[in-house]
């Protein structure tokens, strides 16, 4: 009888002991379940606050220019550039330069591209009663074209023989800003030449191209142009280009006072 009793007891037992063990595993993973429900909004909240856009802007900038030459960019768009904090210095760029207008890309120290910044680069600003206007080199060749042929004498009597130029008229320049009878022409290094009204309208003294011999009875009339095409290219700067004042007439037989030709013309005050 007492095994019987002993037996039984075992039965009993061991079925409760199996149950208690199946509950704590499932209690576990239960608990298992609501870890991981707890920390995943977390973990994805993170992923959206830390990802980083590339911000935006234009980099308002001044283009590099020889003396005499104006460096005054003209920006599309004007948003204000984040403050430098390191992580958006331009480390590399790319630059294409079409008709006087130039557009920039540049990368980002951060790895990301900033968006093309298109400039306008100024090479001739006229200041007038009326207004000032900034001239792009594709500014200056969109309006009516004045050619013909000037040379000049300079004080030592050395002659530069007349050859072929092609700009715009002085008195189309001055028209634009307001009008006016003198105009002070500022050129390379800051250098200033007045010109006069008699000036402006060509009534100068002209020289044979081949003697220098005055001519009292020169017959032609001549133009005050600002000059960017010699021989029907660009001016370069032993030409004292981009831009100079020339003196022209519709054939190559007179010649001019070289104080007149002012190269390097970058600024033009009409008063």
């Amino acid at each position: 009888m007492h095994v019987l009793r002993h037996r039984l007891g075992y039965c009993v037992l061991f079925p409760a002991i199996i149950g208690i063990l199946i509950f704590s595993l499932i209690s576990c993973i239960g608990c298992g379940d609501d870890h991981t429900q707890a920390i995943s909004p977390s973990s994805s909240e993170t992923a959206r606050t830390t990802h980083s856009t590339t911000p935006s802007y234009t980099i308002l900038t001044t283009a590099p220019l020889r003396a005499g030459r104006a460096g005054t960019v003209d920006t599309i768009n004007a948003d204000t550039p984040p403050a430098d904090s390191g992580s958006g210095t331009a480390d590399s760029q790319s630059t294409h330069t079409d008709a006087g207008s130039t557009t920039t890309t540049g990368r980002t120290g951060s790895g990301s591209t900033s968006p093309n910044t298109t400039v306008k680069v100024v090479v001739l600003t006229v200041h007038g009663p009326r207004e000032t206007v900034s001239l792009s080199m594709a500014d200056l060749k969109a309006m009516t074209a004045t050619t013909g042929f000037g040379g000049w004498k300079n004080v030592m009597d050395n002659i530069t023989r007349p050859r072929s130029f092609r700009g715009v008229a002085l008195n189309a320049l001055i028209a634009m800003v307001g009008g006016g009878s003198t105009v002070t022409v500022v050129g390379g290094d800051s250098y200033e030449q007045n010109l006069a009204p008699d000036e402006i309208a060509g009534k100068i003294a002209t020289y044979d191209p081949s003697t220098g011999a005055s001519l009292g009875n020169y017959s032609g009339s001549l133009t005050a142009v600002v000059a960017y095409e010699l021989n029907g290219a660009p001016i370069g700067e032993g030409d004292g280009g981009p831009l100079r004042i020339a003196f022209l007439g519709s054939s190559p037989d007179q010649v001019t006072d070289s104080k007149l030709w002012i190269k390097y013309v970058s600024k033009i005050n009409v008063r």
